[in-house]
């Protein structure tokens, strides 16, 4: 179990609307904050190690809920309903691509209707 708190958050990021979190096998939270269309990673200690993603329909961007799924070789695989896409980063969540959730491999969240 991990207790995170939003005092230790930077400046003027907002904590809620959490739609999701997965522990990653080296220790890393990974939590989606749907308040920033972000994905939050904090270290072991609880300490936020990076951020990615905001608010918007271009490479990296997203529009929520986010889910989270480990996907192959590490990789982190986000559901973003807003969009109707997958995006794929790697395990340090940088180099991220991109699959319309029509187009793509991947099955649907059940969540989804279109």
């Amino acid at each position: 179990m991990r207790t995170i708190s939003d005092s230790g958050l930077p400046e003027g990021t907002a904590f809620s609307a959490l739609s999701d979190a997965r522990l990653l096998p080296d220790g890393r939270l990974l939590v989606a904050n749907g308040a920033g269309s972000e994905i939050l990673a904090f270290d072991p200690s609880g300490a936020i190690v990076k951020r990615v993603g905001r608010k918007g329909q271009g490479p990296g961007d997203f529009i929520g809920p986010l889910h989270l799924f480990s996907g192959l070789a590490d990789s982190i695989v986000v559901a973003d309903g807003g969009n109707l896409r997958w995006s794929i980063w790697d395990s340090q969540l940088s180099g991220n691509r991109t699959a319309l959730m029509a187009q793509a491999q991947f099955p649907r969240p059940s969540w989804l209707h279109r």
